[in-house]
């Protein structure tokens, strides 16, 4: 094997290596095209290595011209992998020039099939010998005939063509690959002018392509260091634009609770008018019966006494006819007043303590306008006792009822009331709102102005 060919054996296996690598990393990844075509110029210039390590270790120029014709063909596709990788790498789409060269290799490919004996001409061999006292190499080429010359001409016009897109980037990250381009240009037009026989040294082509093996994988790892830092620089920057975005969701959330605290608290409210009469603000007719059936419910579960009381004011028609309606609806909040008034916390007198007439109800005792004249009370926790006691109450104030202009008003109650000792006979709100009712009617029977309490059952 002659000591021309080690290096250049040692060019191949990078080549191949380097190509493999990159065309495995295609593979894991298909959208980095870039790996794929350099991929393609490191096994066309494989080849290329090939084709000179055969022509190293010929002997004659017949043996040697099979290698330099290999040369030709690997020479064409080293141009269009080159011309694709390029375009990639700049970012250009493939135009009228890369598809005239793709055409033109194609043609010279198939015009080196057929005419095979125009590539290289065994009538005037060429014997070099290169190399000095201490070195010296001896290899055996034929003439390059016509498509050999063409080839290398336009191959000088493609690599200027190369270069010229890359340096018109003008790209810090492309410098190296620049820097690699060039160097393997030199080379290449070196290479042009010992085949023409212009000086006389050895091909430094496959040399030189090492330069831009080197030169790519340090322009891939800047740029995997640039993309790391960018990510960097992203994870930062989203860390901030989370931290800004919670700080203003919770505030957004902050302002949706605020809303919907208002919604509810309107909601209450709403609920509270539909549930209360409109001149006594008094549950109106269907928030009692409402309530007193949650009562019976209760009730019946817990065991407690509960009392229901129903309420006529006195004589009402003949307040409105005398003294018209607007004097009529003054009495109704005056008795609705009454009623309202919850400062009581027992249905009895604590010792030491005088509590006044108006001050019957509980906060949880329920009082409703059932319609008209009419009032109702739902009282908890009750017995026949402490009913009694509520409605004295709350007659004795109704009777102290004064109506400004009209001193001629005297104002008095008749009730009804219907005492529930055992809420588990009971499950009827109906039944229990006719016996009141008629408890009413027996007061408004003695004469008005009465309370009669009866026990459900009776």
């Amino acid at each position: 094997m002659s000591n021309a060919s080690i290096p250049v054996i040692l060019m191949c296996a990078i080549a191949f290596y380097v190509g493999l690598y990159h065309l495995f990393f295609y593979f894991i990844r298909k959208e980095s095209k870039m790996n794929f075509y350099f991929a393609a110029i490191c096994f066309s210039i494989g080849m290329y290595d090939v084709a000179c390590v055969g022509l190293y270790n010929s002997f004659s120029v017949s043996s040697g011209i099979f290698w330099q014709k290999c040369q030709y063909f690997t020479i064409q596709l080293s141009i269009v992998s080159f011309l694709y990788f390029t375009y990639y790498l700049v970012g250009r789409k493939k135009d009228w020039i890369m598809t005239s060269c793709c055409i033109m290799m194609a043609v010279m490919f198939i015009l080196g099939i057929v005419f095979n004996d125009h590539i290289f001409s065994l009538d005037d061999p060429i014997v070099r010998e290169v190399g000095g006292y201490f070195f010296s190499v001896i290899y055996y080429e034929a003439r390059p005939a016509v498509l050999m010359n063409i080839l290398y001409a336009f191959l000088f016009i493609v690599m200027v063509y190369i270069c010229s897109l890359i340096i018109r980037e003008r790209r810090t990250d492309l410098l190296p690959l620049i820097i690699g381009f060039c160097i393997f240009f030199i080379s290449s037009v070196a290479d042009i002018l010992i085949g023409a026989e212009l000086f006389n040294f050895v091909y430094t082509a496959e040399y030189a392509f090492l330069v831009i093996i080197f030169m790519m994988d340090y322009a891939l790892l800047r740029r995997f260091v640039g993309l790391f830092f960018e990510i960097e620089d992203m994870n930062v920057k989203l860390e901030e634009k989370v931290a800004e975005r919670t700080v203003r969701i919770q505030n957004m959330a902050d302002e949706v609770l605020s809303i919907n605290k208002k919604l509810e608290n309107k909601n209450l409210m709403l609920a509270e008018l539909v549930e209360r009469d409109s001149l006594t603000k008094l549950y109106n007719h269907a928030a009692f019966q409402k309530k007193l059936a949650e009562t019976v419910n209760l009730a019946g579960r817990q065991s407690y006494k509960f009392c229901v009381a129903m309420m006529d004011i006195d004589w009402f028609k003949q307040i409105n006819d005398h003294h018209g309606h607007l004097v009529g609806d003054q009495v109704i909040r005056k008795v609705a007043d009454i009623l309202s008034s919850r400062p009581a916390d027992a249905l009895q007198d604590m010792p030491g303590r005088k509590i006044s007439a108006s001050q019957g109800l509980r906060n949880y005792d329920i009082a409703a306008r059932y319609g008209g004249d009419e009032f109702a009370l739902v009282l908890c926790y009750c017995d026949e006792k402490g009913i009694k006691t509520v409605t004295d109450r709350v007659s004795q104030a109704v009777r102290d009822i004064v109506i400004e202009g009209c001193p001629d008003i005297s104002v008095t109650l008749s009730i009804g009331a219907v005492v529930i000792a055992d809420p588990s006979v009971c499950r009827d709100g109906k039944d229990i709102i006719r016996r009141a009712d008629r408890s009413l009617y027996m007061a408004k029977e003695q004469g008005r102005n009465c309370v009669v309490i009866a026990a459900y059952g009776e």
